[in-house]
C-alpha cells in the first residue's frame, strides 16, 4: 500500500561539540531536536564526522583562527533518501583551550542561502527552534516562505516555478566564481564517463554548493553513483573505492597517505585555482581509454557554441569576481591577475593599509568592517636597497591581498589579518590581485568580497528574500541546449519489447516493466565525431536516462525530468524564446505563507513526520512514485535508493537501515548512539555483505580490492 513521503523543512536540529575536551576528546552531539529518530528518516551516525570534518586540534586559537565559518554537506538516510546538513562552526573557550561548538540543520531541501542567514542570527531563533524543526511543512514551488519571530520577520525565502529542478543561485555563484567555463565543461565531461572526481579546496564551505550546481547543468541527465561533496578527515579512505565518484576534501587531506594515493586515478579539481588534472588510470580495473587513459571529449563544435553562449551571457552580467586569465574566461578585464610570492625569514618591504579609502569609491563596499588589506607602499630597507616586495617587479601600492599561506582574508578585518601576517610562520605565501589600474581593480576585488559573502555567516536580511540571478537561468538553460543539440532526436532509436497492455496494469511494476534497449549503430551513424557518444552510450546515466524515456507515461511511470526533455526537444530548433520559456522560473506573482513562531498554542506533535496537504505518495509495491504534486522536492523511487550505490554512501555516512526499529527501542530504552569507530564500520560492512550475493571466488576481481572494506561490495559493483 501507498505511505506518505512529507519532509518538513527541518529534520533535525544539531548541537555538536567535543565531549571531554581535556581528556579524550571525542565529537558529540550535546543536544537535538527530537530528541529520538524520525521515523522514515533516522538520523545518520555520522553526521558529527560532518559537523566537525577536521582532525581534532585543540589548542589556544588567536582571534583570526576563531572566526565563525559555515559549511554544507549530504547525508544519505537509512532509507537511501538523500539530506542536506547545514551547520555553523564556532569556538567556546575552556580553560586555554578552544573548543569547536557546531549549530547544524538538517533538512531534506538543498536551501543554502535560507539556512545561512537562520545559523547567522542564532540569537533570534533559538528559543523557537522546537517550533521551526517539529511545525513547519517544507517550501513549495511558486510560494514565498516568511518566517517572523517574535513578531519580527527576520527571513524569507522564494521557490519559483521552473521547469529546472530547483538548486539555490548561491551554488551556482560559487561555480562560476572559482571555475572557467572550459573548465566547466570539461568536468562535465567525465562526470557523463563514469570518472573518479576528487574536488579540493581550502574551504569547506564552496564544496557542496560547487558540487549541487555541476550536478544540476547534467540536465537531463543524472550522476548515478556515489556523491559525497564533503568527506570528513575520518573517512579519508574511502577514497579507495573501486567505484566511480565524486567526492570533495579540504586540500588540507591531501597530504595525507590516502589522499596522495588516490591521485594517479581521479579527475582532480583544483577549486581554489581554477585547475582541472586528468588521471593517469581509472583505478576501476578496466580503464576506458587504452593504456593511457585517454578521456573522449565532446564534440568540438557544439562546445565551441556552448563556451561562447555562456562568455556572453556572464560578460553581461558583472559583477561576478573571477581572475582567469582563460580566453574562456566568465568575466571580461584578462588583464587582472593573481600573483603568489613567498618569503622567506626577514622583512617584506610592503606597508600595509585598510581597504575603506580605496573601496569606499567603488559603491561595491559592503556594510561593516573592510576586509583584508592593500599594500600602501614598497619602502627601501634600513640599508636603502629595495625589499623583496620591490625586486619581484610583480606587486605595486593599490595590490590586494587575498590569502596568507593558503588561508583567505576575504572575511578578516584590517585588525585580523594584521595579526594573522604576524603569526603565521615563514615562509610566508602570500596571494594578491594586482592590476595596472586602480580603480578597476579596487572594483573587482569589491565584488569578489561580496560573492565570497554568500558562505559568511550574516545577519537576517532586512529586505526579506533576495531577488534571483538573472543571469543563473540563462546559463542552465545554455547548457540544456548544449545537450538537446548532442541527443536531438535520440528517442527515434529506443526499442522496447513487447510488455502487458496498458489497460491490464495500473502501474508498471520492476517485474512488469518491458526491456528497453538503444540502436547504437543508426545513432552513431549519423554523428560526425564519435568517440564520446561510443563510451557514453554504456554508462550507466545513458541506460538510465534511455529506459525512462521509453517507459514514462506508461501505467502510471513517470519521469518529470526526462519528460521535460522530450517537450523541450520539440520545440521549433529556431525559436530559442520557446526553450527558455520552458525551462526557465517563473517570476509570477507569488503566495507568501507566513509563520509566526512561537506559534500561539501547543501544536499535537506526532512521533513521525508532520502531516502536509501537499505530498509525495509512493507505491512500495511496485517501487514506483505514484503522484508529485509542488513540493519543491526532488524525490528519488524506492528503487534508487535501495542500489548499491545508495548503500555504500549509508555506509560512509553511518546510516541506520532499519529506522523504525531503531526508534522503537530508543524509546524503551535510550542507547549511545554508534560511533564511525573501525569496530562500527566494519559492522556495518558485516551488514552489508549479508545481503551480498554471487560467487566471492573470482580471484581477478578480488584482486581489485586492496584494502577489506570492499570486499563485500565485489558482486554489486562488478556484477
Amino acid at each position: 500500500m501507498a505511505q506518505q513521503f512529507s519532509p518538513s523543512l527541518v529534520d533535525y536540529f544539531l548541537e555538536v561539540s567535543i565531549a571531554d575536551p581535556l581528556g579524550t576528546p571525542v565529537r558529540a552531539i550535546v543536544h537535538r531536536v527530537p530528541a529520538y529518530d524520525r521515523i522514515g528518516f533516522g538520523l545518520p551516525d555520522g553526521v558529527r564526522y560532518f559537523c566537525i570534518p577536521d582532525k581534532l586540534d585543540l589548542r589556544y586559537r588567536a582571534t583570526y583562527e576563531r572566526q565563525p565559518s559555515f559549511h554544507s554537506f549530504t547525508l544519505t538516510g537509512g532509507d537511501g533518501s538523500r539530506a542536506f546538513g547545514f551547520a555553523l562552526k564556532t569556538y567556546r573557550p575552556i580553560a586555554d583551550t578552544w573548543v569547536p561548538h557546531v549549530l547544524c540543520f538538517v533538512s531534506h531541501f538543498p536551501l543554502v542561502g535560507l539556512f545561512k542567514d537562520i545559523l547567522g542570527s542564532t540569537t533570534a531563533w533559538l528559543d523557537v527552534v522546537t517550533d521551526l524543526v517539529a511545525d513547519v511543512p517544507g517550501p513549495q514551488a511558486g510560494t514565498t516562505a516568511e518566517f517572523h519571530v517574535h513578531d519580527e520577520l527576520l527571513f524569507a525565502q522564494t521557490v519559483h516555478k521552473g521547469g529546472l529542478a530547483f538548486v539555490d543561485d548561491v551554488c551556482f555563484q560559487l561555480l562560476f566564481e572559482h571555475l572557467s567555463v572550459k573548465n566547466i565543461v570539461y568536468i562535465l565531461n567525465c562526470m557523463l564517463l563514469e570518472q573518479r572526481i576528487l574536488i579540493h579546496s581550502s574551504n569547506h564551505g564552496r564544496l557542496t554548493p560547487v558540487c549541487e550546481a555541476l550536478c544540476a547543468l547534467l540536465f537531463p541527465f543524472v550522476w548515478e553513483h556515489v556523491y559525497i561533496p564533503l568527506l570528513p578527515m575520518k573517512l579519508i579512505e574511502y577514497l579507495q573505492a573501486p567505484v566511480p565518484f565524486l567526492m570533495g576534501v579540504h586540500t588540507s587531506y591531501l597530504t595525507t597517505k590516502f589522499g596522495a594515493d588516490v591521485f594517479a586515478s581521479c579527475v582532480v579539481i583544483h577549486l581554489d585555482k581554477d585547475k582541472v588534472v586528468r588521471p593517469i588510470h581509472s583505478g576501476l580495473g578496466h580503464p576506458i581509454g587504452g593504456p593511457e587513459h585517454r578521456i573522449p571529449k565532446f564534440p568540438s563544435a557544439p562546445v565551441a557554441a556552448l563556451l561562447t553562449k555562456v562568455k556572453a551571457i556572464l560578460d553581461s552580467h558583472q559583477p561576478l569576481s573571477s581572475t582567469a586569465t582563460s580566453p574562456y574566461s566568465r568575466l571580461p578585464g584578462n588583464e587582472h591577475s593573481e600573483v603568489e610570492l613567498t618569503f622567506g625569514p626577514g622583512p617584506l618591504g610592503i606597508t600595509f593599509e585598510s581597504t575603506h579609502l580605496r573601496l569606499l569609491g567603488t559603491g561595491l563596499a559592503a556594510d561593516g568592517p573592510h576586509p583584508s588589506a592593500v599594500i600602501k607602499a614598497l619602502p627601501t630597507l634600513q640599508n636603502g636597497l629595495p625589499g623583496p616586495a620591490a625586486l619581484s617587479g610583480l606587486l605595486r601600492p593599490g595590490s590586494f591581498l587575498l590569502s596568507v599561506n593558503g588561508r583567505s582574508t576575504l572575511q578578516l578585518s584590517f585588525d585580523a589579518t594584521c595579526e594573522l601576517l604576524r603569526s603565521e610562520s615563514r615562509p610566508l605565501r602570500l596571494r594578491f590581485q594586482t592590476a595596472p589600474k586602480p580603480f578597476p581593480n579596487a572594483c573587482r576585488f569589491a565584488a569578489r568580497v561580496r560573492a565570497s559573502a554568500v558562505l559568511s555567516p550574516s545577519p537576517p536580511r532586512a529586505e526579506g528574500t533576495p531577488s534571483p540571478l538573472v543571469w543563473v537561468d540563462s546559463v542552465r538553460t545554455a547548457f540544456a541546449e548544449f545537450f538537446l543539440d548532442l541527443f536531438r532526436g535520440y528517442d527515434r532509436y529506443i526499442r522496447m519489447a513487447a510488455g502487458p497492455p496498458v489497460h491490464q496494469t495500473r502501474r508498471l511494476s520492476a517485474q512488469h516493466r518491458p526491456a528497453v534497449s538503444f540502436d547504437r549503430d543508426a545513432f552513431l551513424s549519423n554523428k560526425a565525431q564519435t568517440a564520446f557518444y561510443r563510451v557514453f552510450l554504456d554508462t550507466q546515466a545513458f541506460v538510465a536516462f534511455t529506459t525512462e524515456s521509453a517507459l514514462s507515461g506508461h501505467g502510471g511511470f513517470k519521469a518529470p525530468l526526462v519528460e521535460l526533455f522530450k517537450a523541450v526537444s520539440t520545440l521549433n530548433r529556431g525559436d530559442a524564446s520557446q526553450v527558455h520559456a520552458c525551462l526557465q522560473r517563473h517570476m509570477a506573482p507569488l503566495r507568501t505563507n507566513a509563520f509566526h513562531l512561537p506559534f500561539p498554542r501547543p501544536t499535537p506533535r506526532a512521533e513521525g513526520r508532520r502531516p502536509m496537504a501537499t505530498a509525495i505518495h509512493v507505491d512500495n509495491d511496485t517501487a514506483d512514485v505514484v503522484a508529485v504534486e509542488t513540493v519543491a522536492l526532488l524525490v528519488e523511487t524506492p528503487a534508487k535508493r535501495a542500489s548499491a550505490t545508495r548503500q555504500l554512501e549509508m555506509m560512509i555516512c553511518g546510516a541506520t537501515r532499519d529506522p523504525e526499529a531503531c526508534a522503537v527501542a530508543a524509546r524503551k530504552s535510550p542507547r549511545r548512539r554508534r560511533s564511525l569507530s573501525e569496530s562500527s564500520i566494519a559492522e556495518l560492512e558485516d551488514e552489508l555483505g549479508n545481503q551480498a550475493d554471487g560467487d566471492r571466488g573470482d580471484a581477478e576481481a578480488a584482486s581489485r580490492f586492496t584494502k577489506s572494506p570492499w570486499v563485500q561490495w565485489k558482486p554489486k559493483i562488478f556484477k
